[in-house]
C-alpha cells in the first residue's frame, strides 16, 4: 500500500494503530498537487538553500536536492521514490534556481541507473553541521552539563547546570 514505506522506515514507529487504512496510505505521499500558497510556504528557497543547492554537481542534483528539501518540509518525510513529485513542484523549484526542469529530467535510458558509488536507496542525509536535518541514528549530541558549582552552606538554591 502506498505510504506504508514511510511509516515502516521509522526506527521507533509512531503509533499508527488508531489510523484507518486510508489515512496510512495517504501518509508520506503527494495526495494532490500543492496550491500556490503551499508551494510558497514549503518549497520557497531562501539564500542559504539556493547556495547549498547550487554547490551540488549537475543540474539534476541541484534540482533534486532542492525538491527533496521542500518535500521534507511539506510531508515531514522523504518519498520512497524521489521522482514521484508533481510537475508543478519541480517547475516551481527549477524556476527559483534558474534551471530548466527539462534539462534536469533524466533520459529514459538513465532511469534505473545509479550514479557511480551511490544507489537510490543508499542516499545519505546531508550531515552538514548547519543542516536542520539529520538521520535519527545520527542525532546531534547534546551539550554536556558542566560540573555542578558548590553551593554556599545553608543555601536552598538547587544545584543544576
Amino acid at each position: 500500500m502506498r505510504g506504508e514505506g514511510a511509516l515502516a522506515r521509522l526506527e521507533a514507529p509512531i503509533p499508527a494503530s488508531f489510523l484507518s487504512a486510508e489515512q496510512r496510505s495517504r501518509y508520506g505521499v503527494f495526495n494532490a498537487v500543492p496550491d500556490i500558497a503551499q508551494l510558497g510556504a514549503f518549497f520557497h528557497l531562501n539564500g542559504d538553500d539556493r547556495r547549498r543547492a547550487m554547490a551540488a554537481n549537475g543540474t539534476r542534483t541541484q534540482l533534486g536536492w532542492s525538491v527533496q528539501l521542500g518535500t521534507a518540509r511539506f510531508l515531514n518525510c522523504f518519498l520512497d521514490d524521489p521522482e514521484d513529485v508533481p510537475t508543478a513542484v519541480v517547475d516551481y523549484v527549477a524556476e527559483q534556481l534558474g534551471l530548466q526542469a527539462a534539462d534536469a529530467t533524466p533520459s529514459e535510458s538513465a532511469i534505473g541507473q545509479d550514479w557511480p558509488g551511490q544507489t537510490r536507496s543508499g542516499n545519505r542525509c546531508d550531515t552538514n553541521p548547519g543542516s536542520p536535518f539529520h538521520s535519527y541514528g545520527q542525532a546531534k549530541p547534546s551539550t554536556p552539563c558542566p560540573e555542578p558549582k558548590p553551593r554556599p552552606s545553608g543555601s536552598r538554591e538547587p544545584r543544576g547546570c
